[in-house]
């Protein structure tokens, strides 16, 4: 086996090659979860990599990244912000290669020799947390945006509703059905649409004096009903 076996073992030519080619290995860096120190100005992070060495009985942290890019979702003009805050969990990402040329202006990287999957060319995605941290209360077919315990945020469901969540019970409070219609609810369930369908109908029916509205006023009032009863959700 190749790696860090014995001292004895490496007298091997071929198990003393498989060393050093581990060793080289072991200082190369792809990907590795982390968690936020610090979020500031330039939406950059200062954020430690989850990861420790051990070199005989001492057991080495990774240093703290300071001024790592953020790599929020962005494209055609807009974008996703998130707020990170000290403990959030991070993604990194090291280059291949130097990203200062790239970092500065844009400009591209030089494939001359230099720095090579180094962690002073990192970059991090929010996200990338355990799994007794996932966020929780969302349906797996929803996309949605907003708390982690999905009580509070916007929701578009696969059959197209889009809905607000928010209060106490995290429920639906503002919601667009597919096909355009609309309501606004309460804590309670109540919908603001129904209470004014019900305004109306009590308007139209009143009698004044014990003489019913005269029938112009009963008609407007039964347009406005039909309006409302089509787009109300």
């Amino acid at each position: 086996m190749a790696g860090y076996q014995g001292t004895s073992t490496r007298n091997n030519d071929e198990e003393a090659l498989a060393a050093v080619i581990e060793a080289e290995r072991r200082d190369m860096h792809m990907s590795l979860p982390g968690k936020v120190v610090s979020y500031g100005a330039g939406q950059t992070v200062s954020v430690t990599p989850a990861l420790t060495q051990t070199f005989g009985d001492r057991t080495l942290s990774a240093p703290t990244l300071q001024n790592v890019p953020v790599l929020h979702p962005r494209g055609g003009g807009f974008g996703v912000h998130v707020p990170l805050k000290e403990g959030d969990p991070m993604t990194l990402i090291f280059s291949s290669r130097s990203r200062d040329a790239f970092q500065e202006n844009g400009g591209n990287m030089d494939n001359a020799p230099g720095r090579m999957n180094d962690l002073s060319d990192a970059v991090a995605f929010p996200g990338g947390a355990p799994d007794n941290a996932s966020m929780t209360g969302i349906d797996p077919q929803d996309f949605f945006a907003g708390s982690d315990d999905g009580r509070k945020g916007t929701k578009v469901t696969p059959a197209g509703s889009v809905s607000l969540t928010g209060g106490p019970s995290g429920t639906d409070k503002i919601i667009v059905t597919p096909d355009g219609k609309v309501d606004m609810k309460s804590e309670n369930g109540e919908s603001l649409m129904q209470i004014i369908r019900e305004a109306l109908i009590l308007f139209k029916g009143h009698l004044n004096l014990g003489t019913p509205m005269d029938a112009p006023y009963q008609e407007a009032a039964q347009k406005l009903i039909n309006r409302l009863d089509g787009m109300k959700a």
